[in-house]
């Protein structure tokens, strides 16, 4: 019997052929081009965060592993379970973490299309817009927490993290060779 499986990245090709299909026919800034752009910001904007704090977490687990290493095996057992809850709980969190910025914008008619303007807006058909409703929801205070949580914080976690993987390793060479 014959298993067919179908690979994350071929199917990552396939969507990235269809992507330049559509682009490529619709050149013309169609509203289905603007909403693959937006989509694709989204996208990278999840990414980035997931990418940050899943690094936060591959130095935690090396860390344990330095410093405690009996205890890390115990609190770390390598099984599919564990890791795919830290995954989907690590994308569940980078989509709370963007949820105001995933959610304040959609793509909508342009009201200056075909005007007489100083500048090329009127060129596009279909802009990205801004929902004005759902952006009040999200109160500038919170969004200013969310931008620290997802671009500032990380940084400094990492330095420290890192910084005691450093010094754990120094002291476990010193004291192997005295």
């Amino acid at each position: 019997m014959c298993k067919i499986k179908i690979k994350s990245n071929a199917l990552f090709s396939l969507f990235l052929c269809h992507y330049f299909c559509i682009l490529t026919e619709n050149w013309n800034r169609s509203r289905v081009t603007i909403q693959f752009f937006q989509i694709s910001n989204h996208v990278f904007i999840l990414g980035r965060t997931a990418s940050l704090y899943f690094s936060i977490l591959v130095t935690i687990q090396r860390y344990l592993l330095v410093a405690v290493p009996m205890k890390a095996k115990t609190w770390l057992k390598n099984s599919r379970l564990h890791c795919s809850i830290a995954l989907i709980s690590l994308l569940v969190f980078s989509i709370a973490l963007n949820l105001p910025w995933l959610t304040k914008s959609f793509v909508d008619e342009n009201e200056v299309y075909n005007w007489e303007t100083n500048s090329t807006l009127g060129d596009f058909p279909y802009v990205i817009k801004r929902n004005e409703d759902i952006a009040e929801i999200w109160g500038r205070p919170l969004q200013d927490v969310l931008v620290l949580l997802k671009s500032i914080v990380p940084f400094p976690i990492l330095l420290v993290l890192n910084g005691l993987l450093y010094f754990s390793v120094s002291l476990h060479l010193l004291s192997f060779i005295s």
